[in-house]
């Protein structure tokens, strides 16, 4: 009999009566029965003690906005890993079910944006901030917000600058790129590390292309021979012009000047900058993205190296070699190829 006020509430009841229902039950007392003022202890049980289904039920009241339920936990997959329109349909029926779970509504507004554009994902997150504020007096937490910061910069024309295109399909790296993907959604900075040939510089093209940030920079550091002259480049590629003429010949405060106009410039809004072939520049490139991260808000960083930044930011994806079948096939295609500046007739 007190099993079932612990369980359930009536309809009318409120989710903190039912939580403190159940708190009570777990820590050994039945609840008040009616008309009555007093808890009875319950006898310590016998055996192990089992929740029933109705007392579990009860556990989840006491989530907040911002929660997320087990059986949610593993949907987000598809839109994490860019498989958008799959993922679109799970996450807006899970929604209807947990209309307050923030989490869910930011892999769904993600997601919704891919698919049919920035400004029904836009219209989504007002409605839900309206209903917010009317029901509770508040405002979505910080996650939703950067998220609605994105779209408002997507709903423009979107900046590519330096992106590169691939004239085939990218082999035997579907695994790479989803694991990547998801990495970059949970990471300010990450690097693609391996040694010379595997793909890395192919790869991180293919994520910066696919991105689903507002602002995208490439930057390729293979044809800068002195750390000084890093910022120079990063500079140019990025548009900071300077009256300044010769980067080796800057002075500390100079540099110190460029290098905060950079991350002024990056600041602006979500963004990633891909900085590519960075092996021989590694202690300096780790300086200046180390202090990217420190002084922007919503930039992501992707590196391509032979070796690790070694930054507390920096999450390192060790990029394996090609399966045997797609190595065969790649050997065939390279094969097939005609030789490079050769005319086909």
């Amino acid at each position: 009999m007190p099993a079932r006020w612990c369980a359930t509430a009536t309809a009318t009841g409120s989710a903190s009566r039912r939580c403190r229902s159940t708190a009570a039950c777990s820590a050994g007392w039945w609840p008040r029965p009616p008309n009555s003022s007093r808890l009875i202890l319950k006898p310590p049980p016998s055996g192990p003690v089992r929740r029933s289904s109705s007392a579990r039920r009860c556990r989840r009241c006491r989530r907040t906005i911002g929660g997320r339920s087990p059986t949610s936990a593993g949907r987000p997959a598809a839109s994490r890993t860019g498989r958008h329109p799959e993922a679109l349909p799970i996450l807006e029926t899970a929604h209807a079910q947990r209309p307050d779970d923030e989490g869910l509504l930011a892999d769904l507004l993600r997601s919704e944006a891919a698919v049919r554009g920035p400004g029904a994902a836009l219209h989504r997150f007002e409605g839900y901030r309206r209903d917010l504020r009317e029901r509770l007096g508040i405002s979505p937490g910080e996650t939703l917000a950067r998220i609605q910061r994105e779209l408002l910069v997507l709903d423009q024309r979107p900046i590519r600058d330096g992106i590169r295109y691939d004239a085939n399909a990218l082999l035997g790296r579907q695994h790479d790129v989803d694991e990547l993907r998801a990495l970059l959604d949970r990471s300010r900075v990450v690097s693609i590390v391996g040694p010379g040939g595997l793909g890395k510089t192919r790869l991180a093209y293919l994520l910066a292309r696919d991105s689903t940030l507002p602002v995208v920079h490439v930057v390729q550091l293979v044809g800068v021979t002195a750390p000084e002259d890093l910022l120079g480049e990063i500079g140019a590629a990025l548009g900071v012009h300077d009256s300044i003429g010769e980067p080796r010949a800057l002075t500390p405060a100079q540099r110190a000047d460029l290098r905060a106009r950079i991350a002024a410039r990056l600041a602006r809004g979500p963004g990633l900058l891909l900085l590519d072939n960075c092996e021989h520049l590694v202690a300096n490139v780790a300086k200046l993205v180390a202090f990217l991260v420190a002084t922007t808000a919503d930039l992501r960083v992707l590196t391509t190296s032979r070796a690790p930044l070694a930054i507390g930011a920096e999450r390192v994806y060790q990029l394996g070699e090609l399966a045997r079948a797609d190595a065969i096939e790649l050997f065939c295609q390279r094969a097939a190829a005609p030789p490079s500046g050769s005319t086909v007739r």
